[in-house]
């Protein structure tokens, strides 16, 4: 299965100037090839986005780099010819490469670590990632506070849910006002995340967390792939904060992915450009998150 953030409609959602790189059967470079059919052999996938002088992968997603579906193991020469040819084709351009954290598919992009900076590229920032091992996660995993949190929660009737796709305006409107109290607007429309849902309605998911009927969190998830869901964008109503139902909401997607069998949930990052922002880091390490790396590069 091909992560989402190498499939050629999630290119077309991030807009016209995303395109798809891959190689052909004879090994030459292409752009926006419909790849999201299975090969037969080994094929290099890579998100870009092209604006004037900056190619940067992958632009607007998350997660960046060479997707090799493969046949077998890595080979490490035809993933070097690839970035050899990539950078050729876009010599004239400043060019930014975002990898996955560390945890995702090492085996295809620790290589690719060295090979950027054997073929000249060097390190522009490091940002730290958190996720969730749901092989070994438990509620015990969680910080003394959150467990208080939770019994509170418990004792005042709040739940989880995973909500239908219906209910994604609700969801985006919660999530809207608590970034616009921070100062800040969602990272994409109601409208284009709507067509997200509509693309892909077995990735895109929405999680609610209530008290009685009021919504009092909610999240957006994606799943990556089919060991892997990434918390999009989540939220709470700022009135109901001291129960801090968010510590709920995470537990509600912890215990939904393990009954469908995913392994990590991913709680993205708690720094900006290699920034650590440390109450996020200390929030997401207190549900039971574990840190790696997700590095940038530049050429």
């Amino acid at each position: 299965m091909v992560p989402l953030f190498w499939k050629y409609k999630y290119s077309e959602l991030c807009g016209e100037l995303s395109k798809i790189v891959s190689v052909d059967k004879d090994g030459a470079l292409i752009l926006d090839n419909c790849v999201d059919l299975e090969p037969s052999s080994l094929k290099h996938l890579m998100m870009v986005k092209i604006d004037k002088h900056l190619v940067e992968s992958p632009g607007r997603a998350t997660f960046g780099g060479v997707w090799a579906r493969m046949v077998g193991e890595i080979d490490s020469e035809l993933m070097r010819s690839f970035y050899q040819k990539f950078l050729k084709k876009f010599s004239s351009s400043t060019i930014k490469l975002h990898l996955p954290p560390a945890y995702f598919h090492p085996e295809i992009f620790g290589i690719q670590h060295e090979i950027i900076l054997e073929e000249g590229g060097h390190v522009l920032y490091s940002d730290t990632s958190f996720h969730i091992d749901l092989m070994s996660w438990t509620p015990m995993s969680m910080s003394k506070g959150n467990r208080k949190k939770l019994r509170q929660c418990r004792e005042q009737f709040v739940h989880t849910t995973l909500l239908s796709s219906k209910e994604i305006e609700i969801v985006y409107e919660l999530i809207r006002v608590n970034r616009q109290s921070l100062g800040v607007d969602p990272s994409i429309s109601l409208d284009a995340l709507q067509r997200a849902f509509e693309t892909f309605p077995e990735i895109y998911q929405c999680f609610g967390t209530f008290m009685g009927e009021k919504l009092i969190a909610a999240a957006v998830t994606v799943l990556l792939s089919e060991d892997i869901r990434y918390v999009y964008m989540w939220a709470d109503d700022a009135h109901h904060r001291s129960i801090s139902p968010v510590v709920a909401l995470c537990e509600g997607i912890i215990n939904d992915s393990k009954k469908i069998g995913l392994k990590i949930v991913d709680l993205g990052t708690a720094s900006l450009h290699g920034d650590l922002d440390e109450g996020l880091a200390r929030f997401k390490q207190n549900l039971g998150a574990i840190s790696t790396q997700k590095i940038s590069y530049m050429f």
